[in-house]
């Protein structure tokens, strides 16, 4: 009886270790969509510098920018799939916050905020 039970044990093993787990077949990649993009900027200084990708002749740039008022906002239209980026920081050595915000189709999609001297507030990411 032990010798049928070892044997069956072996058997067992051997044909549960020779199994091959198949591959699942990747995901079709998702079909780029057009989306409307905002970046806000909210600044309790009024003075702030920064960045922010944008597109510029069918591709992606970063762009400086400087303003002087506490609310600026900068909307376009883009394709899904992409990553988008803002950063701003105070212009002066100010405690004062600075936030960032990214829309997506009227949606919060990324925020960020800054409020000690020197720091950069960002909100990135690729929808």
């Amino acid at each position: 009886m032990k010798k049928v039970l070892a044997a069956f044990t072996v058997i067992a093993l051997i044909a549960f270790s020779s199994c091959r787990k198949d591959e699942l077949p990747a995901p079709a990649p998702a079909a780029s969509v057009d989306i409307n993009v905002e970046y806000r900027i909210t600044s309790e200084s009024g003075h702030v510098t920064g960045s922010y990708l944008a597109p510029e002749n069918g591709v992606m740039v970063e762009k400086q920018f400087a303003i002087d008022r506490t609310n600026f906002s900068f909307p376009f239209q883009w394709k899904s799939g992409q990553k988008l980026m803002i950063k701003a920081s105070n212009a002066l050595s100010s405690g004062k916050e600075v936030k960032v915000d990214i829309y997506v189709n009227s949606q919060l999609f990324r925020s960020g905020s800054a409020n000690a001297p020197g720091t950069v507030a960002v909100a990135e990411g690729s929808y």
